[in-house]
């Protein structure tokens, strides 16, 4: 088995900082295919901010600094959304997710 993959960037600044600020980004792929096939790993830098497997979420593997503050949802074929809870200033950057899966 050959393990392909392809990404997809998501990217945003944040120019102000409140401890009730949420990060709520929905995403869309082409084409369609089950995203609760897949992994899904949300990264911020080198830092593993969100990490999905097919059998489910992944904390083991993600970074203490966002423990307790993130969700990845896939919401059928096309969509899924990632969210960062209680954003603070070193949340600020590029965010990229990456899909796996086997072929």
């Amino acid at each position: 088995r050959r393990m392909n993959y392809f990404s997809l960037f998501i990217t945003f600044t944040l120019n102000s900082c409140s401890p009730d600020l949420n990060m709520v980004q929905s995403c869309g792929v082409k084409p369609p295919f089950d995203l609760t096939a897949v992994t899904l790993e949300c990264k911020h830098g080198s830092k593993n901010l969100h990490i999905r497997r097919s059998q489910g979420d992944n904390p083991d593997d993600q970074d203490p600094m966002f423990k307790g503050r993130t969700s990845l949802i896939p919401q059928g074929n096309r969509t899924f959304t990632v969210t960062l809870t209680n954003v603070t200033k070193q949340d600020e950057g590029n965010y990229m997710v990456l899909f796996l899966f086997t072929c």
